[in-house]
């Protein structure tokens, strides 16, 4: 995080604390569902935002219809595309596009308030117009 964001080792240890990073026990790059407790969770790679950007649905297998979208998808705001140029961002209106397809009543985006589905046409709106479309 250091190097990265250019902090101060000590400016890194305020913002982190006691938290300690952990490499993943399990990579994907293509969607996967996942058993947890019972309950199926569909981890979706919805690349755009960051190479290795993803989603979680909960809904295909509840009584919830919630779909965690992480950087995907950001409510009431500009979204963030200094992580990427043009091709990055068709493949985001792309993974936007898939997750218009989903049976969900709610999204829990990365940034802002939980929001409905309409929130996805306004991100893909914001794209577009980034594009020139």
């Amino acid at each position: 995080m250091v190097k990265r964001f250019s902090y101060t080792k000590e400016k890194a240890e305020e913002i982190i604390g006691d938290v300690k990073l952990y490499l993943p026990d399990e990579v994907f790059a293509k969607d996967m569902s996942l058993q947890v407790n019972g309950d199926e969770l569909l981890l979706l790679h919805t690349p755009g935002h960051v190479p290795s950007e993803i989603s979680v649905d909960i809904s295909i297998s509840s009584q919830i219809k919630v779909l965690f979208a992480g950087d995907a998808i950001y409510e009431g705001m500009p979204l963030t595309m200094k992580f990427g140029g043009p091709k990055e961002w068709k493949l985001w209106i792309q993974s936007l596009e898939r997750l218009e397809g989903l049976e969900i009543e709610k999204i829990v985006p990365g940034h802002g308030k939980i929001c409905s589905k309409d929130e996805i046409q306004r991100n893909i709106a914001y794209l577009e117009k980034v594009l020139g479309r």
